[in-house]
């Protein structure tokens, strides 16, 4: 997954971390990873799973406003 900076008008400050949440709606599970660079490869996904993911910021004085969800299906693996 890549995103693309935060606005500086957004940003709250120097940006120290950007949260990758990943919502797989099957299982109602939540799992986040903070990430200092522009991508993020997502581990341990479920095949034929439905996902939802967002990114947001985080710099000392707070997070940045969440981005819209992108949904997703996995298909089997190796595929």
């Amino acid at each position: 997954m890549e995103w693309k900076p935060v606005p500086e008008c957004k940003r709250n400050g120097n940006i120290t971390t950007y949260i990758v949440e990943v919502f797989n709606s099957t299982l109602s599970e939540i799992q986040d990873a903070n990430v200092t660079g522009l991508s993020k490869v997502i581990e341990g996904l479920k095949e034929y799973t439905n996902y939802s993911v967002r990114v947001f910021a985080r710099s000392a004085a707070g997070e940045s406003p969440q981005s819209e969800y992108q949904n997703t299906t996995t298909h089997q693996a190796g595929s």
